[in-house]
């Protein structure tokens, strides 16, 4: 069953202002880089070719933008120098929104990661809509990864720049489910290069529960991951989304090693 395909230029929902060294209003900074998804044009249809596939418990919602990736994606082209240069992973990702912004951030490379292939097929007919054939071919991958299994999470980080593992991986509401938060958490400590940053956003009011299940299992690895920030943003004003006005999101950030604070990022809590 084919599917129909619609394409999408997305306007980033602005970064919420924060106070300067003197404390005033610092602007917020608009994208860079429009993006533009090429996606189904309607979810119902994707359910319906799962069922015709015989895919009945495959997922459909990868096929909208979810109100936290299109926000870590204002975080970065807000703040470029979180991926800029560096190899990045985006887990779960879905619609690709996150990755694609760390792609016009400036990162060296991003590889998009999903267990659906529909997804990733339309994530990388994105990444050429966004950054032209060249653009795409020298920065982007994708790769089909369930967090879940932890041989495929290990040969991702393998196939990570170096094969050391990504400087920067980016998870967006990805804690959805009471059942991910360990994988996920697993996941991301077994993805990170020795001083690499997870980047994880979710939205605050969604299960509040899952967060701290995640902590638990963050706090429980080794070698261990260190929660640099974990801060609601919406302080300075809370962050509009689409089809979530109002929402305010939570960004964690961990580290393979401490002490980095706001790792030099004007505008990260």
């Amino acid at each position: 069953m084919a599917l129909a395909l619609v394409s999408q230029t997305l306007t980033l929902p602005p970064w919420p202002q924060v106070a300067g060294a003197g404390g005033e209003p610092t602007p917020s900074t608009p994208s860079p880089l429009p993006i533009t998804l090429i996606l189904p044009a309607d979810v119902d249809t994707v359910m319906d070719a799962y069922l015709a596939a015989g895919a009945g418990d495959a997922d459909p919602y990868w096929a909208r933008p979810w109100p936290a990736g299109l926000a870590l994606a204002s975080a970065l082209a807000a703040n470029p120098g979180l991926v800029s240069g560096k190899a990045v992973l985006d887990l779960g990702s879905g619609a690709g929104v996150a990755g694609l912004a760390a792609a016009g951030a400036g990162a060296a490379a991003v590889c998009l990661t999903d267990r659906d292939p529909w997804a990733l097929a339309c994530a990388a007919q994105s990444a050429v809509a966004t950054l032209g054939e060249r653009g795409a071919s020298s920065t982007i991958s994708t790769r089909q990864l369930d967090w879940s299994d932890g041989n495929a999470v290990a040969d991702a980080a393998a196939a990570s720049p170096g094969g050391r593992g990504w400087d920067v991986v980016l998870a967006t509401d990805v804690l959805y489910d009471a059942s991910a938060a360990e994988p996920v958490a697993v996941a991301l400590g077994a993805l990170l290069a020795p001083g690499g940053v997870a980047l994880v956003a979710d939205p605050a009011r969604r299960a509040p529960a899952h967060r701290v299940a995640f902590a638990d299992a963050v706090a429980s690895l080794r070698p261990p991951l260190v929660l640099e920030s974990w801060t609601a943003v919406g302080s300075a004003g809370e962050l509009a989304v689409p089809d979530a006005p109002g929402t305010t999101l939570v960004l964690t950030l961990l580290s393979r090693v401490g002490g980095r604070g706001t790792i030099g990022a004007p505008g990260w809590p």
